[in-house]
């Protein structure tokens, strides 16, 4: 018997095949797309981490060089010491600049676009010399907007609202004490931003000093205020007028009273609002404040004939504070930083000098016409710390203008018109000055000399109102700043010397301050007008 063959009838329809051909592309496209979706962001993520992690590295490293230096700037062409550079940048943008002074140590931070591919990004570098060594290259930030549409924009806010400009010093270095952050904004071809932001720990300072207690006040523990010359053989009188009170730290003593007139008529006149003349322990300790010096008024006083002090002097038991104490331990001018100096340029007698420092000071001789003529704001430096012969020095017939601006000395001021070329003529320029001595003697009429001044103190910044700062612990660098002249003489600012004395000599003196306080104050010579406060 024959068995036929089974058949099987497993397999797919026609049906089913057509259905199969019709879903299957749909099924794959999706998952092709959402795979390559998935790579996509991937890749978009990890864009996004390297920016972010730029981002980190360049704000570890910018932070801390602004918290740190000593003074920054965003000029693109410091000087005094310069930006740090590198030949391995060609064409790179300077951004900004950091320095501590010390070597000298500079950072700069550029942008550089590579010349080729013509599609190369703009990197961000930082690039770092030090003591004179070779530059550190390190790229921070990768893959940048080209400039100038928006890779890089720095800016820098200074106290008080101020434009960073009027607080600069000679190359444009801008002390940060006076800085209250530099930022930097950046942008990536991916279209990422993020901001570099830097504060530094030693600012910003105080925008200006504290006004003094009194028009006139006197800190030292001897003599306070003296009188030499004034009415004697039948002269005419010294006369001292102070817009304010008087304050004098003196202790009662026949050896060193706290006012002693050596000559006749002199008189001593506290004016205005606020007058009184106030002399501590004038009457012993334990007498109350304000308590009139009678009875032992001899005993903080010296008279000679006809002298008087107006109103009647009151005993204060405790000694007035330097109101500017604080504030002087952390506002001193800074050094300018290391670097080459600067010199007047001449031509015949007319001298223009420029801001910056004069390492060996600067002696100009007579009848030469001086331009101190740096930017609003600048700084001037005459010396360098420890030079005692370093002296900014006026010989005889010279027309001085003081450009706005800080003036260090580091070897005193002299200012010479006793010689055959005559008086000189010093002025401030709109904007007004500040004269810091940080050591040796302000002298205003050396060898007795007839000069003419007009100085005012600035009126805005770090030292607004503030004219003469004598900085030095010899109490025998003392300011003298009169002249043998019957021309007024004008110092608009408040005069700061507290370990000092400050001098008035000269025979028909007219002069005028602002608001004084030393550690004594000399008045010399006959028909002396000294009107204070």
């Amino acid at each position: 018997m024959r068995v036929a063959p089974s058949r099987d009838d497993g397999g797919f329809t026609l049906i089913e095949l057509l259905i199969v051909l019709v879903i299957l592309p749909i099924v794959v496209g999706g998952i092709a797309v959402a795979m390559i979706t998935s790579l996509k962001d991937q890749s978009g993520l990890q864009a996004k981490l390297s920016d972010s992690a730029d981002s980190v590295v360049a704000s570890s490293y910018y932070s801390r060089d602004i918290q740190s230096a000593a003074e920054v700037t965003t000029s693109t062409n410091p000087s005094g010491p310069g930006a740090c550079r590198s030949a391995g940048l060609p064409g790179a943008v300077l951004i900004a600049s950091m320095e501590w002074g010390t070597g000298p140590t500079v950072v700069s931070y550029y942008y550089w676009t590579p010349a080729s591919p013509s599609t190369a990004a703009t990197e961000l570098f930082r690039v770092s010399c030090q003591s004179g060594g070779p530059p550190t290259l390190i790229v921070i930030s990768h893959s940048l907007s080209k400039p100038p549409t928006g890779s890089s924009v720095v800016t820098a806010s200074c106290v008080n609202g101020a434009a960073c400009s009027s607080y600069a010093g000679a190359g444009g270095w801008i002390p940060t004490f006076d800085v209250t952050d530099v930022t930097i904004g950046i942008t990536d071809t991916s279209g990422y931003q993020f901001t570099l932001v830097g504060s530094p720990l030693t600012g910003p300072q105080v925008k200006s000093p504290t006004p003094l207690a009194g028009s006139l006040l006197l800190l030292g523990d001897r003599t306070d205020l003296t009188y030499y010359l004034g009415g004697v053989f039948g002269l005419p009188p010294a006369n001292v007028t102070v817009n304010g009170t008087v304050d004098m730290n003196s202790g009662p003593s026949s050896v060193a009273p706290a006012i002693r007139f050596n000559s006749q008529n002199d008189s001593l006149l506290s004016q205005g609002a606020n007058s009184g003349v106030d002399v501590l322990n004038c009457n012993g300790s334990g007498v109350a404040d304000g308590t009139a010096c009678t009875g032992a008024w001899a005993n903080c006083s010296f008279f000679c004939s006809g002298n008087t002090v107006t109103p009647q002097p009151k005993s204060i038991s405790t000694a007035v504070p330097d109101p500017l104490a604080a504030w002087a331990q952390t506002n001193q001018p800074k050094p300018i930083g290391n670097g080459g100096g600067v010199n007047c340029t001449t031509r015949g007698s007319n001298w223009t000098c420029p801001a910056g420092r004069y390492s060996n000071g600067l002696a100009v001789p007579s009848n030469a016409n001086v331009t101190f003529s740096g930017p609003a704001g600048s700084a001037y430096q005459f010396g360098v710390p420890g030079c005692n012969d370093c002296a900014l020095s006026f010989a005889g017939g010279d027309t001085v203008t003081f450009g706005s601006g800080v003036y260090s000395f580091y070897g005193g001021l002299r200012v010479d018109g006793s010689g055959r070329s005559g008086a000189n003529t010093l002025t401030s320029a709109s904007g007004g000055v500040l004269f810091y001595v940080a050591d040796g003697t302000t002298d205003f009429a050396y060898n007795d000399a007839s000069n003419k001044v007009t100085l005012a103190a600035m009126g805005t910044g770090t030292y607004a109102g503030l004219l003469f700062w004598q900085d030095g612990s010899d109490p025998n660098n003392q300011i003298s700043i009169a002249g043998y002249s019957q021309s007024p003489n004008t110092y608009q600012g408040q005069i700061y010397a507290p370990n000092d004395e400050l001098d008035f000599f000269g025979f028909g003196n007219n002069v005028t301050t602002g608001p004084i306080c030393a550690s004594s104050m000399v008045i010399g010579g006959s028909q002396a007008n000294i009107v204070v406060g």
